[in-house]
């Protein structure tokens, strides 16, 4: 059977290194039936990203892990299932520019 894995993260989340491990071993592995989301709202637990550990482009902190990166509006439900669909019915990387 084909299987999908689905990570859901935030941007708080992601400054831990369990993640940069797991995104590592995938891209090492090449797995390509992960779909990982990033909401990307500025805030965490403990503040606003930015003032407990701020990063750069996270884009190109994926994408160096040869991840295909599509930025969303993860509050708009018809783009996120039909970007959703698009992969799970085989649909091949897609550019976001």
């Amino acid at each position: 059977k084909s299987y999908r894995v689905y990570a859901v993260l935030g941007d708080g989340e992601v400054q831990e290194g369990q993640v940069w491990e797991a995104v590592m071993y995938a891209s090492h592995n090449k797995l390509d039936n992960i779909i990982a989301t990033v909401d990307v709202n500025g805030r965490q637990i403990d503040g606003d990203t930015k003032d407990i550990m701020g990063f750069a482009d996270l884009k190109s902190k994926f994408e160096a892990f040869n991840w295909n990166v599509i930025y969303m509006d993860g509050n708009n439900l018809n783009d996120v299932q039909n970007l959703i669909g698009h992969f799970n019915t085989g649909g091949e990387n897609i550019d976001d520019e």
